[in-house]
Parts: structure tokens; sequence; C-alpha cells
């Protein structure tokens, strides 16, 4: 991707950097909410669960943190679709750091993608927990106020942020969720990877 900076790494085991470049590298074609790149990254994530769970959070997380406005919800969706589908350790990764990688988006968005985010946050109740997903909306929930008010004391030159609503929303196991709403079952038997690696395992 043209003009996307390196990811630092210093974060991770120097024994855990190459997997995390590699998944980096693929994670550079996702630019939009392409269902294809999303699930043939969740598919990389879901044979590499066992050896390369910890880099492959720790790129998608910084990416998402990094991402500009909008940008970030592809990544989002993407995450959704790891924890959804794989499960397992990936919910254990990625609980801890979705609360301030959620709130730090939010007000970075447009309210069209606010939406969005809320309609994600309104179906992870069965994957993080309900705490978690309390913990989030209470949040959300005074800074989206906070947001009106702001809002209006400068005499609403922006669009007013997204009102708060969230609604539970139960989901089979084993689905892709898409921006539109769309649910699509993973079969892993229509992707072919060709990229070959030391470091990651690919399904070819």
């Amino acid at each position: 991707m043209a003009g996307r900076r390196p990811l630092d790494l210093t974060g991770l085991p120097v024994a855990e950097r190459s997997a995390a470049q590699e998944y980096d590298y693929i994670l550079a074609d996702l630019t939009f909410n392409s269902k294809i790149v999303i699930n043939n990254l969740t598919m990389i994530a879901a044979d590499n669960k066992d050896n390369a769970a910890v880099p492959i959070v720790y790129v998608i997380t910084s990416r998402t943190g990094e991402a500009i406005g909008d940008q970030k919800l592809p990544l989002f969706y993407l995450l959704d679709s790891i924890v959804k589908n794989v499960g397992g350790v990936y919910v254990g990764l990625v609980a801890p750091k979705l609360p301030k990688l959620f709130l730090d988006a939010y007000p970075l968005c447009t309210p069209k993608t606010q939406g969005s985010m809320q309609r994600l946050l309104g179906t992870w109740t069965p994957v993080f927990g309900q705490e978690l997903v309390n913990h989030i909306s209470s949040k959300l929930s005074v800074m989206t106020s906070s947001m009106a008010r702001i809002s209006d004391q400068v005499g609403n030159p922006l669009p007013r942020p997204q009102p708060l609503s969230i609604q539970p929303i139960t989901h089979p196991a084993v689905v892709i969720f898409l921006p539109s709403g769309e649910r699509s079952p993973v079969h892993p038997e229509q992707y072919e990877l060709t990229i070959s690696s030391s470091s990651l395992s690919y399904r070819v």
C-alpha cells in the first residue's frame, strides 16, 4: 500500500515480529469493507491461532489505532470476524484492548460510521460478555452527550454525533458479518492463498 509506514514492532518479542510483518503485509489489502479480504484474513488468523495469535492481534489493533477516521471501520469488521468465527485465544487477546480502541476511534468517525460501530457493539455480548459491552456502552453514552453539547455550544458547525442506540443481536457461531448487514458463512475452500512463508501457515 503506497505511503503506508512500517509498523512499530518493538512491543512484540523478536521471535514474533516476522509473523507480524507478514500479516501486516496482507492486511494492507484491506482498504475498504471487502468481504473477500476479510474472509482471507480471518482464515489466516484461524490457521495460525496456535502459533501467531499474539502478533496478529497486535498488528490489527495497532493499524486500527493509527488509521484515519472512517478507515478504522474495515479493521473493526476484521476483528469482529475473527472473534466470532475463530474465537478462543483471540477473544482473550482482543477483550482488554477493545474498550480503549473503540472509544478512541468513535469520536474520530463520521455519524454514519458511528452508527455502524454501535451496531457492531450490539453484537458483542455473546462474544465478550455483558460486563465489557456495558462498560463500553456507558462510556460511549457519556461521550456522545458531551459531543452533542460541544457541537451545540459552537453553533453546530459539524453533524451531530450519532445518538447512542445499542441493541443486542444474536448470531450463529460461524458467520462473516458485513457492513451491509448481510451474513455470509465461511467457506475456506473458496479461497486460494499463494503467499509462501516460514512464519505463518496458509491454505493453498
